[in-house]
């Protein structure tokens, strides 16, 4: 008798959100983000699946240089058990997006043992701050086989700065 593979295409949308509260008034900055794509998971694989998306911030000057210090969390997508889920109507598959490339740190609102994204650097009107984030997807092996089709979970990139 053949082997029947279940397999779902699954995409993870990183939204953007603006900038929160503005500390100080001579930058303005902004955060955008990537889609994370899991591609095809096969709950019959040993081995987790993987993605990765970049969180993008810019800083411009609004006159002299100055020092800009910020932090970003990710925010909603909480599902069972403390992590994230993928979802497809009723159906849901497990996941996370840690902050390290080991996959150790999970990214959120640096609470309850998560992680913020934190950085600083000179702005200026000629020479923005530049700064891009990897941050990295993971979806446990050998969840239940899922039926197939498009998951996704929508989450919100805040930065203070």
């Amino acid at each position: 008798m053949p082997m029947i593979r279940r397999s779902a295409l699954v995409a993870l949308l990183v939204l953007a959100a603006p900038a929160a509260a503005q500390a100080q008034a001579t930058a303005s900055c902004s955060v955008t983000s990537t889609s994370m794509s899991f591609g095809s998971y096969d709950g019959s694989m040993a081995s987790p699946t993987v993605s990765t998306a970049i969180i993008a911030v810019t800083c411009l000057a609004l006159d002299q240089p100055t020092v800009v210090t910020f932090s970003i969390a990710l925010l909603g997508g909480t599902g069972g058990q403390g992590g994230r889920q993928l979802s497809s109507g009723a159906e849901r598959l497990d996941f996370e997006i840690y902050t390290d490339a080991n996959r150790s740190i999970v990214f959120g609102e640096g609470a309850g043992g998560t992680a913020l994204l934190s950085g600083s650097g000179t702005a200026s009107q000629v020479a923005p701050l530049r700064m891009n984030f990897t941050v990295y997807g993971r979806a446990p092996a050998r969840q239940r086989a899922p039926r197939a089709g498009a998951y996704t979970e929508a989450l919100t990139v805040l930065m203070t700065y």
